[in-house]
C-alpha cells in the first residue's frame, strides 16, 4: 500500500515536471525564434550592402566602358537584391502584433522590387545614355539603397527591439515561475522519496536477509541447497528466481571451466608439437645451403676438368635455386632477365637445337622494379605448351622496352603451337590447374602496380604462336638503378 502510494506520488511529480519542462522549452523556442529574426535582419542588411557595392562597381565599369565587368557586377547586384527579398519575407511581421514592423517590412520589399524593376533597364542601356542622364539615374538608385539601409539598420531594428522588450519581460517572469515550481517539486520528491525508502526497506528486510543468506552459500561454493521458494511481492519473486538461475549458471560454468581446462591441456600439447615443427622447419633450411655448396663444388670440379658446359649448367642451376629461394618484394628488370637467361640455358641444354631464344632488355628500363618471378611463368608456359609439343621446336623472344609517358612494356613471344582458337582472357577466371600460375602472376602484378597495369595474352596467327604483353603506364617509386623519363613519342 505504501509502495503504491509512493509510486503514485512519484508519477504525479513526473507529470508536473514534464509540464514545467514543456513550458521551459516553449520559452526557449520563443527566445531562439526572436534571435533568429535579428540574424535574418542582419543578413538582409549585408545583402543590401553587397548589392549597393556591386551597383557602384557596375557604374564605375560603365564609366570606364568595361562591358564584361559591368555585366558581372550588375548580375551580382541583382542576385543580392533577390536574396534580400527572400530573407525579408521570412521576417516575422504580423500587422495584428506590430503594425509598424509590418509597414516597415512592406516598405523594404517594395523598395527592393522597385530597384529590380528600374535598375535592370538602366544596367542594360547605361552605355547608350548620356553622362548627365546616367549620373542622374545612378544617384537616384543609390539614394534608394541608402533608404533601404536606413530602414533595415535603424527603423526596422528599433521596431523589433521595441516589440521584443515586452516579450522578454514576459519570458523572464515565466523563467522565475518555472524556477520556483522546480524547487518546490524537487523538495516534495526528496521528502516522499525518503519516507518511501524507509517504509520499503522495513517491509523488505526479511526477504533480503533470506536472499543474502542464500547468496552467501552460493559464493562459498555450496550448490547443494534447495532453490528458493518464489514467494512474497512480485519484485522479490523475480530476484529469487534470478538467484536460482545464477546458481544453475554457476553449476554450468563450473562444468564449462572443467572442459576448458581439458582443452587448455590439449592446446598446450599442440603448442609443443608446433614448436617441434618449427624446429624441424629450421633444420630444413639447412638443405638449400647444402644444395648451393654442393652445386658450387660440382661447378669448381667441372672447371678443373675443363667441362665448360657442365660448369655453366651447374652455375645456372645454382643461380636459379638461389633466385627462387630468396624472399624479395621486388627486383630490378635486369635481375629478372638474368634469371630468365639462366632458366632458358638449362632448357636449351635439354632441347638442344629444338629451342632457341632471344632476350632484349632496353638500357633505359634495366632498373625498373617488378615483383620477382613474374615473367618466368610465361616463358615456362611457352616452352611447355608452345615449343615442346612441336617436333621441330621453336623460338622464344623476350623483350623489355620503354614506352611513351614514362612507362615500360614486357613481351614474351613464341612461334610454337599457339593458344586455342577460342581462347580469351575470361578462360583464366575458371582457375583451372593449367592457368593457376598465370592467375597468380596477374594478381601479383595488379597488386604491385595498381591501376597502371594492363595484361594481354593472345594467339599470333592461324599457324600458331603466342604473345603475352605486360604494360606498365606509370612506374612505382623506389627504382634502384634508374628511373624512366618521359620521352618524345
Amino acid at each position: 500500500m505504501i509502495l503504491s502510494f509512493s509510486l503514485s506520488l512519484v508519477a504525479l511529480a513526473l507529470i508536473v515536471f514534464s509540464v514545467l519542462l514543456f513550458q521551459l522549452y516553449s520559452v526557449d523556442d520563443d527566445m531562439a525564434e526572436r534571435i533568429n529574426q535579428y540574424i535574418t535582419l542582419n543578413k538582409v542588411s549585408l545583402e543590401i550592402q553587397k548589392s549597393r557595392s556591386n551597383f557602384q562597381k557596375f557604374f564605375e565599369a560603365v564609366q570606364e566602358y568595361e562591358y564584361e565587368d559591368a555585366k558581372k557586377f550588375a548580375k551580382e547586384s541583382l542576385v543580392s537584391r533577390h536574396k534580400s527579398i527572400l530573407l525579408t519575407r521570412n521576417l516575422k511581421s504580423s500587422y495584428s502584433e506590430s503594425p509598424s514592423m509590418y509597414f516597415l517590412n512592406r516598405s523594404i520589399i517594395n523598395a527592393l522590387v522597385y530597384l529590380n524593376e528600374n535598375t535592370q533597364p538602366f544596367e542594360e542601356f547605361a552605355f547608350d545614355m548620356s553622362e548627365e542622364e546616367r549620373y542622374k539615374l545612378y544617384y537616384r538608385y543609390l539614394h534608394v539603397f541608402d533608404y533601404l539601409l536606413k530602414y533595415t539598420n535603424y527603423l526596422y531594428l528599433g521596431a523589433s527591439v521595441e516589440y521584443d522588450v515586452g516579450a522578454l519581460d514576459s519570458n523572464i517572469e515565466k523563467f522565475r515561475k518555472i524556477k520556483f515550481a522546480s524547487v518546490i517539486l524537487i523538495f516534495v520528491i526528496v521528502i516522499f522519496s525518503v519516507i518511501g525508502s524507509i517504509s520499503i526497506t522495513n517491509g523488505l528486510s526479511s526477504n533480503v536477509k533470506d536472499m543474502v543468506s542464500y547468496a552467501e552459500k552460493i559464493s562459498e561454493g555450496d550448490y547443494t541447497s534447495k532453490d528458493m521458494q518464489l514467494s512474497g511481492p512480485r519484485e522479490f519473486q523475480l530476484l529469487k528466481n534470478s538467484l536460482n538461475r545464477m546458481k544453475a549458471n554457476l553449476i554450468e560454468r563450473s562444468a564449462i571451466e572443467q572442459r576448458l581446462h581439458e582443452r587448455e591441456l590439449e592446446h598446450e600439447k599442440m603448442t609443443k608439437e608446433l614448436e617441434r615443427a618449427k624446429f624441424l622447419s629450421l633444420q630444413a633450411q639447412i638443405n638449400p645451403h647444402f644444395l648451393f655448396n654442393t652445386l658450387n663444388a660440382i661447378s669448381n670440379t667441372a672447371l678443373f676438368e675443363n667441362a665448360d658446359k657442365t660448369m655453366k649448367l651447374t652455375h645456372d642451376l645454382a643461380g636459379i635455386f638461389r633466385y627462387r629461394l630468396e624472399f624479395k618484394n621486388s627486383v630490378p628488370l635486369w635481375e629478372e632477365f638474368r634469371f630468365l637467361e639462366q632458366y632458358l640455358e638449362i632448357q636449351k641444354a635439354r632441347f638442344s637445337s629444338r629451342l632457341s631464344y632471344k632476350i632484349e632488355l632496353d638500357e633505359n628500363v634495366r632498373g625498373m622494379e617488378i615483383p620477382p618471378l613474374t615473367i618466368q611463368p610465361f616463358v615456362e608456359n611457352a616452352v611447355k605448351h608452345g615449343i615442346e609439343p612441336l617436333e621441330k621446336g621453336g623460338n622464344i623472344t623476350v623483350r623489355a622496352f620503354k614506352t611513351c609517358g614514362g612507362g615500360f612494356s614486357v613481351t614474351i613471344e613464341d612461334d610454337g603451337k599457339g593458344l586455342p582458337y577460342d581462347f580469351s582472357l575470361s578462360f583464366l577466371d575458371t582457375e583451372e590447374m593449367a592457368h593457376i600460375g598465370i592467375i597468380n602472376v596477374v594478381n601479383r602484378l595488379q597488386i604491385f602496380f595498381g591501376g597502371n597495369f594492363s595484361f594481354n595474352m593472345s594467339r599470333i596467327s592461324e599457324n600458331g604462336g603466342t604473345i603475352v604483353e605486360i604494360k606498365i603506364g606509370e612506374t612505382k617509386k623506389g627504382e634502384r638503378n634508374g628511373e624512366i623519363q618521359n620521352s618524345d613519342c
